[in-house]
């Protein structure tokens, strides 16, 4: 019976697709995907997120964890470098610049900092009793 809720939500994406569906096909620009930005960020995160998960299980200074240390920034740095010479990248630097976006980026942190903490407050087994 869940369901049911959400048929208001689907029929207002329906009607808005039908609404705009003439704007979406006016759009013909051509994208180019920058595989080597897409590799270096698939890649670089795969290697952060292998440190972080089994870093406690190998040992923190593994041969394993140790090289994971050294390729990982390499390849946020390769991403980050090659980001720059393309015409189409993958993260936009000129939007760092303004400050609409850096203020709602710190207020974005600041509540999902207070989000987390209050959740860990709150389901801690020490603050029940």
């Amino acid at each position: 019976m869940l369901y049911w809720i959400f048929l208001g939500a689907f029929s207002i994406l329906f009607i808005s697709i039908l609404y705009f569906r003439k704007e979406l096909k006016t759009v013909k620009e051509k994208k180019k995907i920058d595989y080597f930005g897409s590799f270096f960020l698939i890649t670089g995160l795969i290697t952060l997120i292998l440190l972080l998960s089994e870093g406690p299980f190998w040992g923190w200074v593994s041969p394993m964890n140790i090289s994971l240390y050294a390729v990982c920034p390499i390849l946020f740095i390769l991403f980050f470098y090659s980001q720059t010479k393309i015409k189409q990248p993958i993260i936009i630097y000129s939007a760092c610049k303004s400050m609409v976006f850096i203020t709602g980026l710190i207020a974005f942190f600041i509540s999902f900092g207070c989000y987390f903490s209050l959740c860990y407050f709150i389901f801690s087994s020490d603050w029940r009793k």
